[in-house]
């Protein structure tokens, strides 16, 4: 099956926000901006937005722009207004005019045009001059008098070899020709053998193309042989004609449309066709690619993509009435049927023609208003809806109504044909049933209920749309849809699927049934026929209602209220088609569909049928250009920035760290369809995406560093770009945070750590070395003590000593010679005396010997003199030692004060206790602690005893002078005594 284009519906974009939308000369550069001439300035279409230049704001001479705009090699515009030359420079978005004077030296006011642009030299009308200028020196090399303020229009072509231009007015036309070196004078032809001159355009160096006013032909004329003839004939008055020298197309415009034709073969063939977008005169064209770009006098610039169209489009219209296609069908002949709300049924064949309509206006149908029309098993053409069911008399060429002769009062709803068998049909009025049509002639018919198994009282039903066989689905409440067989009469419903909505279509596709209903895209597997799965794509665009879902390959075309959908199932994306692809309208309706045995799709909506298939749609190739259209820093305009649409560099003071970018796609096939992505690279975790063809984007409180700004944009058909539009933003640090100031702080803190150590070490060092010159003297007066305590001991030993023995031995040598017991008791007093002596001066001489400042040696006194005490008064005793570090030094004084206070508790206990047993125990870790315990005696009362004498009250003294404590308590055993003493740090030294 063919179908023939016959017509693109006026999908085309606008541009209205102009300064004046009068515009004659529209020119595209090589960043993709548009150019548009206005009486009031010039306008540049960004993508997205209108940018206007005129003077004050800018440095311009007039405001009525009366040429094209050329772009040289330095990516610059020349163009001019009526009063001057100008050049745009794009780096620095400014003007600068230009004006010259003639022969005379006389300022030449008016009547600049630049027409056109070749290596370097830009081509210019100044008044009657022809001229040429240089771009490096700016300056006029040529200048030829020609007389041309008397033309109005001009049109021009570059070739290799020099610029040919044609100046005309409605009679007059004049063809120069300079030659590329503009070393000889420029060639000029006079032609005034035409009249009411319209447009001229050029086909190549030889041959123009002229359109006249108010007349529907094209005429070529040979520039060399001046002959003319006729190459296109329109049936409607031709306001604008232009010749594509790319594609060999012409261009021409009537007060409907906008056409290609072909007219590279003999006969001109028309290629595509767009209507206008509004009524009124319509300016000169201009072809950048595939975009054709045109004005209406007043109502600003159109432009749309010729090669964007996908879709044929078929408006189906009878008598000026759009059909608002319900349902669709392929004849057995392979001419196709269908049914319309608004102007009844209708018929065309596989190449677009229309073979009739059927309506009440033509006095063909019973009815305008018609869901649905099906083809019999007999082949012949049965329609129907509300309270009119008709046949196909093709003898008659008409739609007879059929009688109902059994039945009254039905509204109907959809036809069904199940297995090419039976016709089914739902009533409106009565949802409780579904009924079966049976023929009883050519003219009438009966209708009867079907059974229905398994079905609730309180449904009801809806619709009935066959799968495939026998099966059926039924629409049940608008809320189910039910999965049953039909066989005999008889519904026997198998699943019951709960989708929240109305089933609109079904299809079988891969194994899988999928269910087009008013809350979405549904699929049932074949081994798990319980449930019903909504589909949810990546960008919910099945979040609708979906009227058809048609299959070919891994894809599902899907009609909605939003237009055409193709769904990818292994990917699980959506592409939404435009009506810039050649969309009837956005919205389709329900069973509006037909999917052709070759794949042909026919998807039929509120304004006809879209006629495709899918391996013949044609993609967008070209990717969008990315305009920046503002950058702010820290929410203001920064005037550094020149021409942000350019900026590639972004360096920027630690406080200017808040940044903000517009920007947009350029995409001239369907600015609406592109998308935006960015990212700002070290600083965004993940691409943003935004569905819309207008970026805004803000960061706040960026840290120093370095950034890119990355933006990509896709095209009209979703095919992103590959490579990104980068801004790179360096935020410098602080001068606090930079490398070198903190190579110098730490240089300086270095070197102040170094002062300081050195300072401390000092201080320490003299520290140490005070604290050495105290300890020497420290020791050297301890080592004095020590001497002089051991002097004095040795001396009492030896003096004292040596007296008290030798009266001790005299006295028991007295003794023995005296007979007298008075005097012999005296003289035993004088020996125990002197015996009393020698003990205590032995204990004196003891602490005093700086010898035996040591804990073993004070154990071992105090070993010697318990056990010789207490034997010598016939007491027993125990004496244990418990040591758990090495020997430590305790001082002389120390000594001294305990021994006298265990001597003091051991006479006491001698005398008194009447113990049987006195036992010492000896503990020494970090405290000296000796135990004293004297077993089975009879203890006494502290209180009582420290009142009656002053040994206890010696023992307490004693210990405060050692720093130590007596503790005393009495139980079973008898009493105790514990005597605890510290040891000092610098006692606890190992004796050397």
């Amino acid at each position: 099956m063919v179908f023939a284009l016959l017509y693109i519906y006026n999908a085309q974009s606008q541009i209205t926000s102009l300064t004046q939308k009068t515009n004659f000369f529209i020119s595209t550069d090589s960043y993709g901006l548009t150019w548009i001439s206005s009486m009031d300035g010039v306008n540049v279409y960004t993508g997205a937005s209108v940018k206007v230049y005129k003077p004050g704001e800018y440095n311009m001479i007039g405001r009525n722009v009366q040429s094209h705009f050329y772009e040289d090699c330095n990516q610059n515009m020349w163009f001019a207004t009526y009063d001057a030359i100008h050049k745009y420079d794009r780096y620095t978005d400014q003007m600068k005019p230009y004006r010259f004077r003639d022969t005379k030296g006389a300022i030449i006011e008016n009547m600049y045009r630049v027409i056109g642009y070749r290596e370097q030299m830009v081509y210019i009308q100044m008044g009657d001059y022809l001229g040429v200028i240089d771009i490096n020196t700016e300056k006029v090399v040529h200048a030829f008098q020609l007389g041309l303020s008397k033309f109005n229009f001009y049109e021009s072509m570059v070739s290799h070899d020099a610029l040919i231009t044609t100046f005309w007015n409605s009679s007059d036309i004049k063809v120069i020709s300079l030659n590329a070196n503009v070393r000889t004078p420029p060639k000029s032809v006079d032609i005034n053998t035409f009249q009411n001159i319209n447009r001229i355009s050029f086909m190549d160096t030889d041959n123009i193309l002229i359109t006249k006013d108010k007349s529907k032909i094209v005429e070529k004329y040979n520039l060399s042989n001046h002959q003319s003839n006729t190459v296109f004939v329109h049936p409607r008055e031709i306001t604008q004609s232009i010749y594509d020298r790319i594609y060999q197309q012409i261009v021409i415009v009537d007060n409907e449309k906008i056409y290609g034709f072909n007219l590279s073969s003999i006969h001109p063939k028309l290629l595509w066709e767009k209507k206008l977008f509004d009524k009124g005169s319509v300016s000169p064209i201009n072809l950048y690619g595939d975009i054709v770009f045109y004005g209406i006098d007043g109502k600003g610039i159109s432009f749309f993509d010729r090669k964007k169209q996908k879709f044929s489009h078929y408006s189906l219209e009878y008598q000026a009435i759009k059909s608002n296609t319900r349902s669709i069908i392929k004849a057995r002949d392979g001419t196709f049927w269908y049914s319309s709300r608004d102007n009844g049924i209708g018929h065309f064949d596989s190449n677009g023609h229309d073979l009739g309509h059927y309506n009440t206006k033509n006095n063909t149908s019973p009815t305008d208003f018609v869901l649905r029309v099906v083809m019999l098993p007999n082949g012949k053409i049965f329609a129907g809806s509300g309270s009119d069911l008709m046949l196909y008399n093709e003898r008659k060429d008409v739609f007879e109504k059929m009688s109902i002769t059994n039945s009254r009062n039905h509204f109907f709803g959809n036809l069904c044909l199940v297995d090419n068998k039976d016709l089914l049909i739902s009533d409106y009025n009565n949802f409780n049933h579904i009924y079966k049509i049976d023929f009883t002639n050519n003219s009438s018919i009966t209708i009867a209920p079907i059974t229905i198994m398994h079905g609730k009282p309180t449904d009801e039903y809806v619709d009935v749309t066959h799968v495939y066989k026998n099966y059926v689905i039924v629409d049940i409440s608008a809320s189910e849809a039910a999965y049953g067989a039909y066989k005999n009469d008889t519904l026997t419903i198998h699943h019951r699927w709960p989708i929240g909505g109305s089933v609109t279509s079904v299809t079988t596709y891969n194994g899988k049934l999928f269910l087009s209903a008013s809350s979405g895209l549904y699929y049932v597997l074949p081994n798990d026929m319980k449930n019903a799965h909504k589909i949810i794509d990546t960008d919910n665009y099945l979040n609708q209602e979906i009227y058809a879902a048609l299959p070919h390959h891994d894809f599902l075309f899907c009609s909605t209220n939003q237009g055409l959908l193709r769904y990818d199932t292994k990917q699980n994306i959506v592409h939404p088609f435009s009506l810039s692809d050649g969309l009837q309208e956005l919205e389709y309706n329900s069973t509006g569909h037909y999917l052709d045995d070759n794949g042909t799709m026919i998807f039929g909506g509120v304004n006809g049928i879209n006629v495709f298939h899918p391996d013949s749609i044609k993609w967008m190739t070209n990717t969008s250009k990315i305009y920046v259209s503002d950058i702010l820093i820290n929410d203001e305009k920064d005037s550094t920035l020149q021409n942000v649409s350019l900026t590639k560099l972004l360096n920027l003071d630690y406080d200017k760290n808040t940044i903000s970018f517009s920007f947009n796609g350029i995409d001239y096939a369907d600015p609406q369809a592109v998308k935006i992505k960015y990212i700002l690279s070290n600083y965004d975790r993940d691409t943003l995406q935004i569905n819309e063809n207008k970026g805004f984007a803000r960061y706040a409180n960026v840290p120093p560093g370095s950034y890119t700004f990355k933006i990509w944009a896709s095209n009209s058909d979703g095919i992103w770009s590959e490579v990104s539009h980068d801004i790179a933003v360096q935020i410098e640090p602080p001068f606090w945070r930079t490398i070198w100031f903190r190579l110098l702080m730490i240089l300086t803190a270095l070197g102040s750590g170094y002062t300081l150590t050195k300072m401390r070490y000092q201080r320490k060092l003299e520290k140490k070395n005070q604290l050495l010159r105290e300890q020497a003297l420290i020791i050297e007066k301890q080592q004095a003590i020590e001497n002089e305590r051991t002097r004095i001991a040795s001396e009492m030993h030896d003096d004292l000593g040596s007296g008290l023995t030798t009266i001790r031995y005299l006295s028991e040598k007295a003794i023995k010679n005296t007979h007298d017991i008075q005097e012999k008791q005296e003289i035993q007093k004088i020996s125990d005396q002197s015996n009393t002596l020698v003990s205590n001066m032995s204990e004196i001489i003891w602490a005093l010997n700086s010898r035996f400042d040591n804990s073993d040696d004070f154990i071992a006194y105090l070993r010697r003199y318990f056990v010789e005490f207490l034997l010598e008064h016939q007491m027993k005793n125990q004496f244990t030692v418990e040591v758990q570090q090495n020997a430590v030094i305790i001082s002389g004084e120390k000594r001294r004060n305990l021994f006298l206070v265990i001597k003091e508790i051991l006479h006491n206990s001698v005398k008194y206790s009447k113990a049987e047993e006195i036992v010492l125990h000896v503990k020494m870790d970090s405290t000296l602690t000796i135990t004293i315990s004297e077993i089975q005696g009879v203890g006494f009362d502290l209180n009582i005893a420290q009142d009656e004498g002053n040994g206890l009250y010696n023992i307490q003294k004693r210990m405060m002078i050692i720093g130590g404590h007596l503790k005393t308590y009495h139980n079973s055993e008898g009493m105790h005594f514990e005597i605890t003493c510290p040891i000092e740090p610098s006692e606890q030294t190992e004796k050397s």
